[in-house]
């Protein structure tokens, strides 16, 4: 429903986005929200996870603050 509407490049952004999105809960999910464990899963630094977390606006009061 998209194509026409948006650039592919827009497309194919929001995708990503959401798979990343559906793979990080996934991972909270398996780890019973272990960030740590979650990014290992993941192939990504904790630190890494932090950022991705916070863009998605999944964070909350827990998460470290940001080095």
């Amino acid at each position: 429903e998209l194509v026409g509407r948006l650039p592919l490049k827009a497309i194919v952004g929001e995708t990503s986005d959401l798979i990343e999105r559906m793979c990080i809960e996934a991972a909270l999910e398996l780890t019973r929200d272990n960030r740590a464990s979650a990014a290992e899963m993941l192939g990504l630094s904790r630190q890494s996870l932090y950022v991705k977390l916070r863009r998605h606006g999944m964070v909350d009061g827990n998460a470290p603050p940001e080095a």
